[in-house]
C-alpha cells in the first residue's frame, strides 16, 4: 500500500479535529477554560479520531451503559455495606438460634457476602474510573453551569480528542 493509498483511506474514516469546547449550553468563559485544560491533556491543538465518535465538545451526549452511567450518592457505598452485614448477622442469629441442624444457612450468608462485597467493590472501582480530572475552580464553575457530572464530562471531553479512546 503507497503512502498516498494510505492517507486516503486513512481520511475516510478519520477526520482532523480542533482541540475545542464549544458547548451551546455554557458560557464562553467556561468553553475556553475547558479548551485550555483539554489542550493541556490532549497534548495537541487538533488531532486525527475516528469520523463517527460523538462529539460532547459541541454539546452531544455520551451515553454510559450500566451503573457507571448512573449518578450514585457519595454515602452509596457505606448504607450498602452496612445493609449487608445486618443481613448476614439476622442470618447467622436465625442460625445460631434454629440450633445444629442449619449449618448450610450460614453457608449461604457468607456466600451471600461475598457476592455483595464483590459487588460493591466492582461498583467502587467503576465509580472511580474518571481518569482525567480538571481543576477545581473549574469543576466549580461546571457545577454552577448546571453540568452533573464535571469529572465524567471532562473525561469524556479527553476521550473524544484521544486515539482509539471511547467515552466512557
Amino acid at each position: 500500500m503507497t503512502a498516498a493509498t494510505r492517507d486516503d483511506a486513512r481520511s475516510r474514516t478519520t477526520e482532523v479535529r480542533s482541540v475545542e469546547v464549544d458547548e451551546p449550553r455554557l458560557s464562553p468563559e467556561l468553553n475556553a477554560e475547558l479548551t485550555d485544560e483539554l489542550r493541556e491533556v490532549v497534548g495537541e491543538d487538533s488531532v486525527w479520531v475516528p469520523r463517527d465518535r460523538v462529539h460532547p465538545s459541541q454539546g452531544d451526549a455520551v451515553e454510559h451503559p450500566g451503573v457507571r452511567g448512573m449518578r450514585v450518592p457519595r454515602n452509596w457505598i457505606v448504607s450498602q455495606v452496612a445493609a449487608t452485614w445486618v443481613i448476614v448477622g439476622l442470618i447467622a442469629l436465625i442460625t445460631v438460634v434454629s440450633g445444629a441442624g442449619a449449618w448450610w444457612v450460614m453457608g449461604a450468608a457468607v456466600l451471600g457476602l461475598l457476592v455483595t462485597m464483590g459487588l460493591l467493590i466492582r461498583t467502587a472501582f467503576r465509580m472511580m474510573a474518571n481518569p482525567e480530572r480538571p481543576a477545581a475552580t473549574t469543576v466549580a464553575r461546571m457545577e454552577a453551569e448546571g453540568v452533573r457530572d464535571p469529572e465524567r464530562h471532562f473525561s469524556d471531553l479527553v476521550s473524544e480528542f484521544t486515539a482509539g479512546a471511547k467515552p466512557r
